[in-house]
């Protein structure tokens, strides 16, 4: 993903660090974990849709003009008394089946 940049696309997500020139699988669907961003997502119950920061971290859906465009990520799977703001959590990614 493009650093800065909220228009960027995702393609997959690596289930691990990949160094540059090396092949890897790239998941596209299905249950994985990510890193939250500054804010907690799923801490209440209506907020269980996660997109992609531009940093590749996940965070809520915004709806201002400027950031309304990151890509859809999937949603959380975590209760909202589970979420951490320091962990990896786990959600169900949605990129393509």
């Amino acid at each position: 993903m493009a650093s800065g940049s909220y228009t960027a696309a995702t393609v997959c997500v690596a289930p691990i660090r990949v160094t540059a020139s090396y092949y890897f699988w790239g998941q596209t669907w299905g249950p994985c974990v990510g890193v939250p961003n500054i804010e907690v997502p799923g801490v209440n119950s209506n907020e269980r849709r996660l997109v992609f920061n531009f940093d590749g971290s996940l965070r809520l859906p915004e709806a201002s003009a400027a950031t309304k465009y990151r890509q859809f990520a999937g949603f959380n799977l975590l209760n909202p008394i589970d979420v951490q703001t320091d962990a990896w959590f786990p959600y169900m990614l949605q990129l393509s089946p």
